[in-house]
């Protein structure tokens, strides 16, 4: 039974609501310093974070080779894939425009036997079965 409908008073009905509300800004308090605490956790362990990468690319940069000769390695070595990319996508656009001026004949040629004819059927069918038969080779 609902405790607001056992309650006749709208006083009493009042304080039940007041009670549950003060219950319930108790419980979002202690979620919101749990949730608090936890977050200050967390930046602290960002910022040891972005300290040592700090460090690290400071320590990087100084060694003989440095931060900007690796980062002309990285974008050379992208750049080279990018272009060897690009370029197997030349090989099989070329190879799709001529399968097309060919007629686009079908790429496997497979000898088959055909199982069903839909137009044998007694309900209207418009598909065949066919099996297909191992490539001779």
């Amino acid at each position: 039974m609902n405790v607001l409908n056992a309650l006749q008073d709208p006083t009493e009905i009042f304080d039940a609501i007041e009670a549950r509300a003060d219950t319930v800004r108790v419980a979002a308090s202690a979620h919101a310093s749990r949730g608090t605490k936890y977050i200050e956790g967390q930046a602290e362990d960002f910022a040891e974070k972005a300290s040592e990468i700090a460090e690290t690319l400071a320590r990087r940069a100084s060694e003989e080779k440095g931060l900007g000769a690796a980062w002309t390695e990285y974008a050379k070595d992208a750049l080279q894939r990018y272009i060897l990319f690009l370029d197997a996508l030349r090989q099989r656009s070329d190879m799709v425009i001529e399968h097309n001026k060919n007629g686009a004949p079908p790429v496997l040629v497979y000898d088959s036997e055909l199982v069903m004819d839909g137009a044998t059927l007694p309900g209207p069918a418009t598909i065949s079965s066919c099996a297909s038969c191992r490539p001779r080779a």
